[in-house]
């Protein structure tokens, strides 16, 4: 954990000197008096980082509600495993990085990514930087609640856009609406059964025709550009970038869908926000983790 102070200010030096006499092991000083790199670690400027202590902890998972981890020391762990050093990011922050970089030649100061899959997730790059929040804990755009009487999310709340959009909530409502006699091509024509859902077989049923696909995709576009427009109206990006396994797949089908709903709700002032989907795939997150050691290195 790295704690970041104003050496210069004499009652913060006098306060952080009490605590440096306990020897905490796990807390790293750091003074940002004309210090580039502090700004650079905590994506703040001077007057930001001056106003008050700031706290980075790039050492654990803090919270994972998809894989039910809790404060687990995922960089100790996977370094002492490899032998080599370790920096930790959040995979669709990381991923917005490798976006940025690597493919939008105009590189936006502000842009949002989303991330369409079998969960839903985000990355916000505000005035250049990526933003990570107090506690690295920004971005999770998945868990915006846009239905307050919607359906129970992995996050314990209730009514999350992850809940309403993802293809673990494409796979519940299909799974319910073939439970109640819907016919679909989904389902596996031998067993009669449902199975895992890939973005694929979400993409040849709505080529196929099909009802009940073309339903569940049509409602995560609407949650979608909800979403979106949400998004612009508070954050006023000048890219949104799709991407996921399902915009993969349906972009042409998705993104005009997307852009409907989402520049009905956009307020006037936000509405010169592009929406476009990525083409880098899954390389963008391997292409931002690279950018993410380059930078720490």
């Amino acid at each position: 954990m790295k704690v970041y102070f104003n050496n210069s200010c004499k009652i913060c030096k006098a306060e952080i000197d009490l605590y440096k006499k306990q020897k905490i092991n796990e807390i790293d000083w750091v003074d940002i008096t004309d210090n580039e790199l502090a700004e650079k670690e905590t994506s703040k400027d001077s007057k930001q980082l001056l106003r008050r202590l700031h706290i980075k902890d790039g050492e654990k998972v803090l919270f994972a509600p998809n894989l039910d981890w809790r404060d687990v020391p995922l960089k100790a762990d996977i370094e002492a495993e490899l032998g080599c050093p370790v920096w930790l990011g959040n995979d669709c922050s990381v991923a917005t990085v490798g976006i940025h970089r690597c493919e939008l030649d105009s590189k936006p100061n502000n842009m949002i990514c989303i991330f369409l899959g079998t969960r839903i997730g985000s990355g916000i790059i505000s005035n250049g930087v990526i933003v990570e929040g107090e506690t690295q804990a920004a971005g999770e755009v998945g868990h915006m609640v846009l239905d307050i009487k919607g359906p129970l999310c992995g996050c314990g709340s209730y009514g999350c856009y992850e809940a309403l959009a993802s293809r673990a909530a494409i796979y519940n409502k299909v799974k319910n609406a073939v439970e109640n006699g819907k016919q679909t091509v989904l389902v596996e024509d031998e067993s009669k059964t449902l199975t895992k859902i890939r973005s694929g077989k979400l993409r040849r049923a709505v080529e196929a025709g099909d009802e009940l696909a073309i339903k569940v995709i049509d409602e995560t576009c609407f949650y979608s550009g909800v979403a979106i427009a949400n998004l612009c109206n508070l954050l006023n990006p000048e890219v949104i970038v799709m991407g996921g396994g399902m915009v993969e797949q349906m972009s042409e089908h998705m993104l005009p869908k997307i852009k409907g709903v989402a520049f009905d709700r956009i307020m006037p002032g936000a509405r010169e926000v592009r929406i476009i989907a990525t083409k880098l795939g899954d390389d963008a997150g391997i292409t931002g983790a690279a950018a993410l050691a380059y930078d720490n290195a």
